[in-house]
């Protein structure tokens, strides 16, 4: 059985205790950073763990651990199906306004704590794969409630950097929302 049906199991039907939990969905992001991006050859239980992730269980959890796992899980999934999306509409709208809270989290965040870790992979990832644009792209299709979604999260961006933060720092998030700009 592979870690992701395993993990799929574990969160959909065991999982009593916050640290089994997060010790499954580091596991789970782990395992999502290394597949590629071929949906032909994902593991067994990858597409039931996708939606789950979307899960209000998963979404709204209490523990903020929990959120930003969940939050690297997902945007490893936005790379695996790109240039596709792997949700509806309106889940991903929901998706990205948790991204824009957990983007939010960096503000924050101690200088090399996971949680600092943990948030700039969710924004690095976000600029590589370019997802940040699709809430941009499903505004253009007039999805309601995109264009609000898309500001939020670019103005996630913008709050995230503090006078105190180094200027690499600064400098890659600005560099984000300057080089996905060109696809506004």
């Amino acid at each position: 059985m592979s870690i992701i049906s395993y993990v799929f199991t574990i969160i959909c039907n065991v999982y009593k205790k916050q640290s089994n939990l997060i010790d499954y969905l580091h596991e789970l992001h782990a395992d999502l950073q290394r597949l590629d991006q071929d949906l032909e050859k994902t593991p067994p239980g990858f597409k039931d763990t996708v939606q789950h992730l979307v899960s209000s269980k998963l979404l709204d959890n209490s523990d903020k651990k929990v959120r930003l796992l969940v939050g690297c899980c997902l945007v490893d999934i936005f790379r695996i199906y790109a240039p596709d999306t792997p949700y509806k509409d309106g889940v991903m709208l929901r998706v990205f306004e948790v991204m824009s809270i957990l983007i939010r989290n960096l503000e924050t965040a101690i200088n090399g704590s996971e949680e600092q870790s943990q948030s700039i992979y969710i924004i690095q990832s976000l600029a590589t794969v370019k997802s940040c644009v699709i809430p941009v792209i499903m505004a253009q299709r007039g999805v309601r409630g995109a264009l609000e979604t898309a500001q939020t999260l670019f103005q996630a961006l913008i709050d995230s950097v503090r006078p105190d933060h180094s200027d690499a720092r600064k400098t890659r998030n600005y560099t984000l929302l300057s080089s996905n700009f060109v696809y506004l």
